[in-house]
């Protein structure tokens, strides 16, 4: 199945599904869009737009193809991804401080506060949002989706 959808909408999508557990995100295979699902009435697109479902929820909706769950925390590899980081730094003070703190309490917030006094934080951002976008790409070539991206 191809859909026209913009690929970063996804990755905003993956990455929230990490940091909020409230919401339920889905993907909806008409449109592309994003859909959110707080609990608290009509689910939303990612646009702000209610979306009727003449009284189903999304559960229960009978094309059970339509709506498609995006994953939560099988997909928040932070722990990875700073490992995979860290390889990358030709420091080899900085690689062996960073190697240092990612085991240790609040390692995350650590990690970037050492970045965050370094040249590597801007390298940091790039290579997360490549992961994500990996992550993203593998996920819907298992759904068997393609995107089919606008110019």
């Amino acid at each position: 199945m191809q859909l026209p959808m913009e690929i970063d909408e996804l990755k905003e999508a993956f990455a929230n599904c990490c940091q909020n557990s409230e919401c339920i995100y889905y993907l909806d295979t008409t449109t592309g869009k994003i859909i959110i699902n707080n609990g608290n009435g009509d689910p939303i697109n990612i646009d702000g737009d209610f979306l009727y479902l003449d009284g189903y929820s999304i559960e229960e909706f009978p094309d059970k193809r339509r709506f498609i769950r995006l994953p939560s925390n099988e997909y928040c590899n932070d722990y990875y991804d700073m490992q995979a980081f860290i390889i990358t730094i030709k420091s080899r003070w900085l690689r062996n401080k960073l190697k240092n703190i990612i085991d240790s309490y609040q390692a995350f917030q650590r990690f970037q506060n050492i970045l965050d006094r370094e040249t590597e934080k801007y390298e940091w951002s790039n290579f997360r949002n490549k992961q994500l976008e990996k992550r993203v790409l593998q996920w819907l070539k298992f759904q068997g989706i393609e995107i089919h991206r606008g110019i």
